[in-house]
């Protein structure tokens, strides 16, 4: 072909197609990360900067299929139509790439081919990509969608919107589902949504060619409705549906007889020393300061372990890790589920005509992996907006989820923040207020994985991310540490404690939020609320870190405020010791419902158990792989009506503290003291003995999916 001919028919010059190649790509990117930005907008944690981030990233992937499809239609060479065919490529094309990873990620996990499940969905999307393909060349009329760049981008303007929404829609949780039958209904839509909305843009068309044809303006009017959908979409959206997390059927009960609504929320690894309410010189905590002046403030709350799910195990059945059989292990990364053969406070409310309800933020081990979900008709969990979206579904799958994160130029959170918790959780009192409820509500601030705060929050009390990078300890120095080599430094505690401050005080204020919407839905007076923590954290104290490997103070003895009905009337300071297993009973006791015998805490006003901690040994762990000498170990804790502390370890460590004098346990006496450590160590075993471990059903638990695994291993739970 001459030169002459070329400028003729420019659709046959591979330097137009490749031209053509990076406007359709410019499009595309733009499209879809328009999309992702008006889903972004119906939660908080999403930034200007993560959109300018997808859009680039977008626009890298459209640049190489524009260039593959360019390739592939000048390689097929054709005479006529060239550019019509290309840009039908690429859309089958970036349609295929887009439905690939939601569909793997989200339905069967990355290319996880030995799956029947996968394999059938990846050889369905092949074919349906096919399908849409000749569609698209073969009925009637669509060659007009992809004439030029315009029209084939208003195409899209139906098409990738409508995938992210259906992402949105159906695949925003995090547990796959376990029905066949919605993996077939998933597929279909995956298959035929995107036709269908093509089907919508042919008739459009048709129409608006008709009626406009005299005045030439159908593109306009297409685009200018297309946008206008495009817009609309988030205020449509700003409540999603969210009855995929219902677990239960749910009849409303009889509420003749007005019954007390029950409201947990559990601040996650929140210190007490944090609060201003315990005596903390920082105006912290100043919403929950007024909500203890309302109720009870326990001063000696201790929990039953150091970490998430055997707390929580032990707050729903009323017993301790031994017992309910919840914790770490060697052989569950993750730990080991509740147990069915558990009843739970959830199961026992609905045997009484309670609606229970969960929102909650810690995804990565409160998911339904746990068991923990037993019981409630509606169980809300979800990751992070980013997470669920296109490049972070991309960086959770290649690795770079912590590294994500971490970087604070994106601002981004591991877990949803309070804000965005509060947002499904006040939807949910408006929708569900008449009959008796009991709610679990699960915020994260505290913990890990809260990088960024809006608003300016993250510049309070001193802290700044340059006296960040300038004190927090290294690798290599925190390796120094656990190995007593050296001490952590007061500079690097003084920056830990201003940064949790700052996250307290974040998540103090949308507590107070959540306390003013229940006021002003007439919930507040009449309902037994409790605020708590599950357990502490360490900073560098011990010459430890985290909260997965401990039984100091620090992790175990926690807030723990406690407003009752107004009818009940108690308020105050209560200072003896009492456990997140009593919580349950005391919870059915002002309900006057019965406690079940083989639970072992009891109502706060009659508690006189043993005070005790464990923590399960696992050697999956970092810092226990790190240095097994020290972590790899069982862990029993009991404090003692005079106030000693002793913390019983497997591997000879064993510890004694007088927490009169020794509060902060700097001191370990058990070597002036042998005599009263082996009396405290009986007491643990003849409590050991008192009680037989819940059996376990004959089900063989399932392996960890890798979507869990990524997750646990970016908030260094595991290696």
């Amino acid at each position: 072909m001459t030169h002459h001919e070329n400028q003729k028919n420019p659709d046959n010059s591979f330097i137009f197609f490749i031209l053509s190649a990076v406007k359709i790509s410019l499009i595309s990117a733009l499209i879809l990360a328009l999309s992702d930005w008006r889903l972004g907008s119906l939660n908080s944690d999403m930034t200007a900067r993560i959109y300018i981030t997808f859009l680039a990233a977008y626009l890298g992937l459209s640049l190489i299929l524009g260039i593959i499809s360019a390739v592939i239609v000048k390689w097929i060479k054709k005479t006529d139509k060239n550019l019509v065919t290309f840009h039908r490529l690429f859309f089958v094309l970036l349609f295929y790439v887009s439905a690939f990873v939601y569909a793997n990620l989200k339905l069967t996990g990355w290319l996880n081919l030995g799956n029947l499940r996968s394999i059938a969905i990846n050889a369905g999307l092949i074919a349906a990509s096919i399908v849409l393909y000749i569609l698209c060349k073969r009925i009637k009329g669509t060659g007009v969608l992809f004439k030029d760049t315009v029209q084939t981008a208003l195409t899209m303007l139906f098409v990738f919107p409508a995938l992210a929404l259906y992402n949105h829609f159906f695949l925003h949780y995090q547990s796959p589902p376990e029905s066949k039958m919605t993996v077939v209904l998933s597929l279909f839509w995956i298959v035929f949504l995107p036709c269908l909305l093509i089907g919508l843009r042919l008739t459009l068309h048709s129409l608006l060619s008709k009626t406009f044809s005299s005045l030439k303006i159908q593109s306009a009017a297409v685009l200018t409705i297309a946008f206008a959908l495009f817009l609309l979409m988030p205020f449509a959206l700003r409540f999603p549906d969210t009855s995929s997390a219902k677990m239960m059927e749910y009849q409303s009960s009889d509420n003749s007889v007005k019954k007390t609504n029950v409201i947990l929320i559990v601040l996650d690894t929140a210190r007490r020393d944090n609060f201003s309410c315990y005596g903390y010189h920082r105006e912290t905590t100043p919403n929950i300061d007024a909500f203890a002046e309302d109720g009870i403030l326990f001063t000696n709350f201790i929990a039953t372990g150091p970490w998430t799910l055997p707390t929580h195990a032990s707050l729903f059945t009323g017993m301790y890790s031994s017992k309910h059989g919840a914790h770490h292990s060697d052989q569950h990364e993750e730990g080991i589920p509740l147990s069915d053969e558990n009843t739970t406070l959830a199961e026992m409310l609905a045997d009484n005509g309670y609606y229970n309800g969960a929102i909650v933020s810690n995804y990565a081990i409160l998911g339904t992996q746990s068991n923990i979900h037993q019981g409630f008709h509606y169980y809300l969990i979800q990751a992070s907006q980013f997470q669920n979206f296109f490049w972070g579904l991309i960086c959770k799958e290649a690795g770079l989820l912590h590294k994500i994160l971490q970087n604070r130029f994106f601002q981004l959170n591991f877990y949803k923040l309070s804000s965005e918790i509060n947002t499904y959780t006040l939807n949910w009192l408006n929708r569900y207020n008449n009959d008796p409820f009991f709610l679990f509500i699960n915020y994260m601030e505290p913990h890990k994985g809260a990088n960024y705060l809006p608003d300016g929050y993250d510049k309070l009390y001193g802290f700044s991310w340059e006296r960040w990078d300038r004190e927090t300890v290294s690798q290599k120095e925190m390796e120094k540490i656990i190995r007593f080599e050296r001490d952590v430094s007061p500079e690097h505690l003084q920056a830990e404690y201003d940064w949790m401050d700052c996250k307290v005080h974040y998540l103090d204020h949308y507590v107070g939020e959540l306390m003013s919407s229940l006021k002003n839905l007439n919930l507040y007076d009449e309902s037994m609320i409790i605020i708590m923590s599950d357990h502490g954290e360490l900073f560098g104290e011990h010459n430890s870190f985290s909260h997965t490997e401990d039984l100091y103070n620090e992790l175990i003895r926690v807030p723990l405020i406690i407003k009752y009905p107004k009818s009940v009337n108690r308020k105050g300071k209560i200072h003896k010791y009492i456990q997140t297993v009593d919580l349950m009973p005391e919870i059915l006791s002002v309900l006057d419902l019965p406690v079940p015998e083989g639970i072992q805490g009891q109502p706060i006003g009659v508690a006189d158990h043993k005070i005790i901690s464990e923590l399960f040994r696992s050697n999956l762990h970092p810092i226990t792989k790190l240095y097994p000498e020290r972590y790899y170990r069982d862990l029993k804790s009991i404090i003692s009506t005079e106030h000693f502390k002793y913390i019983q370890s497997t591997n000879d460590r064993s510890e004694l503290f007088d927490l009169n004098t020794d509060s902060l346990e700097f001191f370990n006496i058990i070597s002036k003291m042998p005599s009263k450590a082996a009396f405290m160590d009986k007491q643990i075993q003849k409590w050991l003995n008192s009680f037989e471990p819940v059996k376990r059903g004959d089900s063989k638990q399932q392996k960890m999916d890798k979507n869990l695994k990524r997750k646990l291993k970016a908030l260094g739970y595991i290696q």
